[in-house]
Order: C-alpha cells, then structure tokens, then sequence
C-alpha cells in the first residue's frame, strides 16, 4: 500500500510538516493533469532524477505555452511555489483556489519588490520555487533572452538551480491560439541541478549573473535545437 501511495502520490509521503509535503488537492490536481497530458499530448518525462530531493531550488525553464506551468509541475513530486500575474488573483474563485496551491502575486509591469520579498523568503525555507528566467512567454517558441531575476535570486541564497526544457508546448498551445491543439507531443526534460554559491558582494552578483544565465540556458538550447531537428527530419519523411 505504501509504495502504490509513493507512486502515485509521492508529495504525500513526506512527513508531516516538511516544506515539500503536497496534500490531498494538490495530488489530485496533478493526477489529473496527469492524465489529461498523457491522452492528449502524450506527454514524457525525461530525467526525473536530475531533481533534486531538497530545497532551497529554483526549477527553471523556457516558456513558450499555456501548458507550462501545469506541465511541468505535473513530472515533480512535490510541493512548489509559484509566481501567477497579479491580475488573476482578482478574478472571482481562481484567485482563492491558485492560492491554495502556494501561488503567490507577481506585476510584471515594473519589477515588483514583494513579489522579490517572498521569493527570498520561500528559498531561504529551503523550499522550491518555478520561475521562468525569460520572465513572458515565447512569441516563436524560440528561447528568449533571461532576465535577471532567477540568477540574482540564486546568487543571493545559494539555491541550486535546474534547468528545465518543454518541448512541443509551443506546437500545442501556442500563445496566439486561443484554443491548444491536441495530439502534439511534450517532452519535458529536467537537466542537471547547477550548484550556485552565495554571494553576498554586489559587484560579484553582478558579474555572475550573465555567466549563470549563460549556464542555465545552455541545456535548455541544446534540447530545443535537438527538438526542432527531430521535428524537421519527421517532417521530410512525411512528404517524401
């Protein structure tokens, strides 16, 4: 019984109190997520064991979909926070209901220094938050370039860092379509954690930004560009 529960509702299995402990809601909601993936976009996840099995963490990777924040969390066992627009806390029962998931406010209008605030605190409860490190999503689904956030927010707290990859979201859901596109294939990959140190120096959090963003975003091109090739050679077969 205990390892069908491990299997299928892994976030549970934590002890009671721990930062990374799911409940009942949030592992229903991800089963079902779960399952609506799988039917219609066949969805994979590879190297699950590149996640790491504590915090303080940042999971970070590309956006290009609608999809990402809910498939991407779906191939992790455990609790996470989030950032959501600040505008959709507004909205009648969504607001309440994305806030029992640990969802938290952020305006992305102008750099917003509560939701910077919280974030620092979440790391520093050693929990695991998603971020995505081009702030928006992608208008081609090609990688855009980082903001700053994730590498300062890394340097600042020493948490670790992991870069993400979801691959053929931008073919199902794109964010001019109004509507997803069924039976497109997601891959999501979770690449090796990237261990960052603390720093406390201005000048040297400065100078490490781009050299983290640079690392990060490595991984996540060399599978996007993996990705596309694979797309275009299935694509020439189908016509030949």
């Amino acid at each position: 019984m205990h390892q069908l529960m491990k299997k299928l509702m892994p976030g549970l299995c934590y002890p009671k109190g721990h930062v990374l402990r799911t409940n009942l809601l949030w592992e229903i909601t991800r089963i079902v997520c779960r399952l609506y993936y799988t039917i219609f976009h066949c969805i994979t996840y590879r190297k699950q064991e590149n996640l790491p099995s504590h915090g303080p963490a940042i999971i970070a990777p590309n956006h290009v979909s609608y999809y990402d924040a809910t498939a991407i969390p779906t191939g992790i066992p455990y609790r996470m926070r989030f950032m959501a627009m600040e505008p959709l806390f507004r909205v009648p029962i969504l607001g309440w209901f994305i806030s029992l998931f640990g969802v938290y406010p952020v305006k992305l209008q102008s750099p917003d220094k509560s939701a910077i605030t919280e974030t620092l605190k979440v790391l520093r409860n050693n929990e695991v938050v998603l971020i995505f490190p081009e702030g928006g999503r992608s208008p081609d689904g090609n990688l855009c370039p980082f903001q700053q956030g994730v590498a300062r927010l890394a340097l600042l707290t020493g948490a670790m860092v992991v870069p993400v990859t979801i691959a053929g979201a931008y073919e199902a859901w794109p964010r001019h379509h109004l509507l997803p596109r069924w039976f497109k294939p997601i891959v999501v990959t979770y690449h090796k954690p990237i261990h960052v140190p603390r720093l406390e120096d201005r000048s040297q959090i400065k100078q490490a930004i781009n050299e983290l963003n640079a690392e990060i975003a490595k991984p996540i091109s060399r599978t996007l560009n993996a990705w596309k090739r694979l797309r275009r050679m299935r694509a020439r077969k189908a016509h030949s």
